[in-house]
């Protein structure tokens, strides 16, 4: 029963709409921290969620805990390492404060350092 209602034209047309929707937040939020200093997005992407590279990610996951914003680590993902994050895709109004933590967080001191070591 439940796979014949999401079968639905009405059901159809609702979920093309939620995936559009979807995809310019990720835009918006590709953006918005592709513009800071040292956070590199992992593209393509197309999924409800983003995949960042930040030098010291251990160290940046603890400020964003302490500003009360969740990241997932992501280095138990194989291939990727603890300067691996992930984020959800939100609408503006809700991923600016993530994007707000994220830029006070590769603010702190000595970041840039830890940037120029890692190459970023």
């Amino acid at each position: 029963e439940a796979v014949r209602a999401c079968c639905e034209p009405a059901a159809v047309a609702q979920a093309a709409r939620a995936a559009t929707e979807l995809a310019g937040h990720r835009g918006w939020l590709v953006d918005a921290l592709g513009a800071l200093p040292g956070v590199q997005v992992c593209l393509p992407a197309a999924a409800p969620f983003l995949l960042l590279r930040v030098p010291d990610g251990p160290g940046v996951r603890a400020r964003l805990r302490e500003a009360g914003v969740a990241v997932r680590r992501a280095d138990t993902f194989p291939g990727l390492t603890v300067d691996h994050l992930r984020v959800a895709v939100r609408p503006a109004a809700q991923a600016a404060a993530l994007v707000r933590a994220l830029a006070s967080a590769t603010a702190a001191p000595g970041y840039g350092a830890r940037m120029q070591r890692s190459g970023s």
